[in-house]
């Protein structure tokens, strides 16, 4: 990760992998892939693979908002935060990884962002 000031500019390639740990600072997955929406060019979710998970083709992966998470600056800026524990993040929509959902029907993604409590941002302006 590039720091400058009080940005942070992180290639999207170095986000795949990278840890997510959840509000009580266990390690709840990694980054598996990150998906932009190509019509407002804003980054729209990560799709996270749970910790423990089997890394087999039908492992089950999860939807998290972009703005749901944080940079974990408990650990000096090593991987991300997501304020919420292995539960919730259970509870998520998510998706065998044999079958990617239609990120764009309107119906899945506000399922996502209601999830995380978080306004969807092609709803604001």
């Amino acid at each position: 990760m590039a720091i400058s000031g009080s940005r942070w500019i992180v290639s999207a390639t170095e986000l795949i992998g990278e840890a997510v740990h959840g509000s009580q600072g266990e390690l709840l997955g990694r980054i598996d892939d990150v998906m932009v929406d190509a019509t407002d060019g804003r980054l729209a979710y990560v799709v996270l693979a749970l910790e423990g998970s089997e890394s087999s083709a039908q492992s089950r992966l999860f939807v998290i908002p972009w703005e749901a998470l944080a940079i974990d600056t408990a650990r000096g800026g090593d991987g991300w935060r997501l304020d919420a524990d292995r539960i919730r993040l259970e509870r998520a929509p998510g998706f065998d990884r044999g079958r990617w959902p239609n990120f764009a029907d309107p119906q899945f993604a506000l399922a996502v962002y209601d999830h995380y409590g978080i306004s969807p941002y092609w709803e604001r302006s």
